[in-house]
């Protein structure tokens, strides 16, 4: 019986008896391995914290949990916190699933040389020499960290209170790439605090806004992916607004990777 020259799919000869069950096989595999790669398409990776390749024991870390997003179904395959043994130059990680991709589930990450012709298997990130690329074009060139947010906040502000502004700049230490986590906490009991970031001196280019939010009950955070385009020799400019009864100080921490310009 003859067989597709990529997937190797049967299908049913030239005038063959009984040929539907083998075209209906058919045409259930080519349904699942084309929207195996819509699907595909729409998977978005987030979350990860401080990410690191240990180029000596060649273990990639990282301490927050991954997820996998499907834009198509909304349903979330979650990579717990921990490292991946062996990770040497030239190895792919995947993770194998089931289409689609629905509900919570949670993965675990494999390695491979090559992934093959199989619609079940997911592309995660591959190693090119200390270089570790994601999926989604998540280029981590040599994954250069700008911050940590369980290290010392990256800046202290004070506000007046009743609409008290203060204002600076952050060294991120890129001049242009994805920021992952911002977080901020308030000393005094402030509940409508606005915060404004800008990749320019003049604060006319604003790239991030939260609006009257409460940060002194618990800390404001917000972990999703945004982008900072341009950033005027490394430095991320800010605009921190007091709108409650109370003069309050503010730590600000922002975390992820930027990938460096030059």
């Amino acid at each position: 019986m003859p067989n597709t020259s990529r997937f190797a799919w049967e299908y049913p000869t030239e005038g063959q008896k009984d040929w539907f069950n083998i075209f209906e096989s058919l045409m259930n595999q080519m349904d699942v391995a084309v929207y195996a790669s819509a699907e595909n398409s729409d998977l978005i990776l987030r979350g990860g914290g401080n990410i690191s390749l240990n180029t000596s024991t060649n273990a990639l870390s990282w301490d927050e949990d991954f997820e996998i997003l499907s834009v198509l179904t909304g349903g979330v395959i979650t990579i717990a916190a921990g490292s991946l043994p062996s990770f040497l130059d030239g190895k792919i990680a995947y993770l194998n699933i089931a289409r689609p991709v629905s509900g919570s589930r949670t993965g675990t990450l494999l390695l491979t040389d090559v992934l093959g012709v199989d619609s079940g298997k997911l592309f995660f990130a591959m190693r090119r020499g200390n270089t570790m690329y994601f999926r989604n074009h998540a280029d981590r060139t040599a994954m250069s960290l700008f911050a940590k947010t369980d290290a010392n906040a990256i800046v202290t502000a004070s506000a007046s209170a009743g609409g008290g502004t203060v204002s600076g700049s952050i060294p991120v230490g890129i001049n242009s790439g994805a920021a992952w986590y911002f977080k901020a906490v308030a000393a005094s009991n402030t509940v409508d605090s606005t915060f404004q970031f800008f990749s320019d001196a003049g604060m006319t280019q604003e790239v991030y806004s939260a609006v009257n939010k409460d940060a002194y009950t618990s800390p404001y955070e917000d972990k999703t992916t945004w982008y900072i385009g341009s950033v005027t020799g490394g430095l991320l400019y800010y605009k921190v607004t007091n709108d409650g009864a109370n003069p309050s100080i503010y730590t600000l921490d922002i975390a992820g990777f930027g990938q460096l310009e030059g």
